[in-house]
């Protein structure tokens, strides 16, 4: 496969296919021991770290999003570009919402005010 150097590397399409595998529960979200960021194991093949950091751009602090993809042995194959909003903050919402199990606290919480 030869590569064309006049365009982007297709960061876009692996947060797009991240984010529709998630969707599908194909891919599950796991809590770290760090705040913000989310770790999921594809096949033993590659694990996905999802982070949001807080940099500082035109002495403004900016949220950013970015994704870390290492293969099996551990070896970081590449981080996507820290973006600031689109499918890498809907697909980091999605890996918080999956690892911290917010659905099923809210559904506890609903069915405990229901029983009063």
């Amino acid at each position: 496969m030869s590569v064309d150097f006049k365009y982007d590397p297709q960061y876009d399409t692996v947060l797009e296919r991240l984010k529709e595998r998630t969707l599908e529960g194909r891919i599950v979200w796991q809590e770290t021991a760090e705040e913000d960021v989310f770790l999921a194991a594809v096949k033993g093949e590659q694990t996905f770290q999802i982070r949001k950091t807080c940099v500082i751009e035109s002495l403004a602090e900016v949220e950013v999003v970015r994704v870390l993809v290492k293969d099996s042995e551990g070896e970081t194959l590449f981080t996507t570009p820290g973006a600031r909003g689109g499918v890498a903050f809907e697909l980091f919402n999605l890996a918080k919402r999956i690892a911290t199990g917010i659905d099923e606290k809210i559904d506890r919480t609903v069915q405990l005010l229901s029983n009063l």
